[in-house]
């Protein structure tokens, strides 16, 4: 194997494997009273935290010692931070949510921080300085450049009284595909999967691009299905929504096979699961005539990285699900489609 040592600032040296794992030599870091170190299984849950490349870790504490000797100093100038929360830790891997755009929209993502990429988490409450958490810098720089995407499943209501009245004819559902063709083409960029009653789509964006990411776009195009189930079935849809990553973290976010008998969506089945959990605590309560039904479900994560015209959240119906997939409580929220489309900025 391969070695490389590599320097850093105030003499501080990297021995770098071919494989690019990272060793810090003979080095005690953050052993000074102020710094508060926390084990992977004890990250602080729920709290703003900095994620960083682990090879400005020396550079940091020494900073802070700077700070502590109260030689000026500034630690906001060492390295890049990515912004994250802790929201479960585990024994392999915590789930955290990664803010990639916290400028224009508060833009969250909730993934998965592995064990064996964590290197130390320091917190230093005496100066204010929140959380960081450092990284293998290989697993950093490949969330940021990840694909992530927003799912959306659109559905028909009534579609068994549909099918008993012979509305859906093979006829009307012909001229429904070739609607939503029409409709897929003037959208490249967004995957459409469909059957006679759902539809499904994923828009792709990838974090280092902020100016990828536009949700609102998908928005108007459930809107504009919406349109076209009612024009040609006579059946109104609803629709649930959320986001996350991509397991083909480099390619595109639909698969079709050469033969074209083959269609992968280049995505865990985890987004959808969660779209089923939502739409599922959806009808219990309408079942319950807790709320008399909506035309559109958004898990609170995307939600947030809507650009509203105004805060209207607090305004809208909420509610918390239990998540099989995470083991959490998160919540989502209903909206009829007219109101949503009022307050978003969609241009």
């Amino acid at each position: 194997m391969k070695w490389i040592m590599l320097k850093y600032p105030g003499n501080f040296q990297l021995r770098v494997s071919s494989h690019t794992s990272i060793i810090i030599m003979n080095e005690k870091l953050f052993v000074h009273p102020y710094f508060e170190l926390y084990d992977f299984d004890q990250l602080p849950e729920n709290r703003d935290c900095y994620l960083m490349d682990e090879v400005y870790a020396k550079a940091y504490e020494k900073t802070m010692l700077d700070v502590f000797a109260r030689i000026d100093a500034k630690p906001w100038e060492v390295g890049y931070v990515s912004y994250v929360a802790v929201r479960l830790n585990g024994t392999e891997s915590a789930t955290i949510s990664w803010y990639p755009n916290i400028g224009n929209r508060l833009h969250e993502v909730i993934t998965q921080l592995p064990r064996s990429v964590f290197f130390r988490c320091v917190e230093c409450w005496q100066y204010n300085e929140k959380p960081r958490i450092f990284v293998e810098g290989n697993w950093l720089r490949q969330l940021n450049c990840r694909e992530n995407s927003v799912f959306c499943m659109i559905d028909a209501i009534g579609t068994k009284n549909a099918i008993k009245s012979n509305k859906l004819t093979r006829t009307t559902l012909v001229r429904l595909r070739e609607e939503i063709d029409l409709l897929s083409n003037s959208n490249p960029d967004i995957s459409f999967i469909s059957f006679a009653d759902t539809v499904i789509l994923k828009s792709s964006w990838v974090g280092k691009d902020i100016n990828s990411y536009q949700p609102e776009k998908i928005i108007k195009i459930i809107y504009q299905i919406k349109d076209i189930y009612w024009k040609l079935l006579d059946l109104r849809v609803y629709a649930v929504l959320t986001q996350g990553s991509n397991a083909y973290y480099q390619d595109t976010s639909l698969h079709i096979s050469k033969t074209q008998n083959h269609v992968c969506l280049n995505s865990l089945g985890f987004p959808f699961a969660q779209l089923k959990e939502i739409e599922e605590d959806a009808r219990t309560h309408i079942r319950n005539k807790r709320n008399s039904g909506f035309d559109i479900y958004i898990d609170e994560t995307f939600l947030k990285s809507l650009n509203f015209k105004s805060d209207v959240r607090a305004s809208t119906f909420s509610t918390y699900y239990h998540s099989k997939t995470t083991g959490t409580s998160p919540r989502y929220y209903c909206f009829n489609y007219e109101t949503l489309l009022k307050e978003l900025n969609t241009d």
